[in-house]
């Protein structure tokens, strides 16, 4: 993983960009070389560059990059443009969960599969990049508690009436500063009042969904 670390990062994160780009265009907004497709429609990435990001700063304090090549990620990063995203769902499932399932779906038995502290680290990667994003007020991120797991139409719901960037950063503000070495109790303890703050709003918020024919 030292060895071929960055070149992996680099791969997917250009890979990333170009579909961002992509995505600007058949949204009808104009990318970073000012093209569009000229029509307006919706459009789903399954990840932003906000979660690419994660894994990068997962394999940097993981020691496999070290510093100066996370910078040369950081610079290709900036260096893609804007990616400005209007909204960002992101499911929340503990550590100690999502290693289980791991374990469970492994097609060799014999495999020791992924150890607990990745997700451990994953997870509190995670909550650092969107409690850093929450804050800029670059996008409004709708939170949900993916354990057990919750249906399309759940989601969809959400999106609808989805919380403003000014309630979102209201939200994460109330949350935890975490550090690099923060313990697993301490993320779970941290994204609680963020889940309640969440399931307060869309109780409220959920009560004037219309109704789609």
């Amino acid at each position: 993983m030292k060895r071929y670390a960055l070149a992996m990062q680099l791969d997917m994160l250009r890979q990333r960009q170009h579909v961002n780009e992509q995505s600007l265009a058949l949204a009808g907004r104009k990318n970073m070389y000012g093209n569009s497709s000229g029509r307006a429609c919706v459009v789903w990435n399954d990840r932003s560059l906000w979660g690419d990001a994660v894994f990068a700063a997962l394999n940097h304090k993981l020691g496999n990059m070290d510093r100066d090549d996370y910078e040369i990620y950081l610079s290709v990063l900036k260096a893609g443009g804007p990616y400005q995203y209007d909204s960002i769902v992101f499911f929340d499932v503990e550590a100690s969960r999502a290693h289980f399932l791991n374990q469970e779906h492994r097609k060799d038995p014999a495999e020791h599969g992924i150890p607990l502290s990745y997700f451990e680290q994953g997870r509190l990667s995670y909550f650092m990049q969107i409690r850093q994003q929450a804050l800029s007020g670059r996008a409004s991120i709708i939170y949900i508690y993916n354990d057990p797991w919750v249906e399309v139409s759940h989601v969809l719901d959400k999106l609808l009436v989805q919380p403003s960037t000014d309630k979102v950063r209201e939200i994460f503000e109330a949350a935890p500063e975490l550090h690099d070495n923060a313990t697993e109790a301490e993320v779970s303890a941290a994204f609680r009042p963020i889940r309640e703050a969440y399931d307060a709003y869309y109780k409220e918020a959920l009560q004037t969904l219309p109704v789609l024919a």
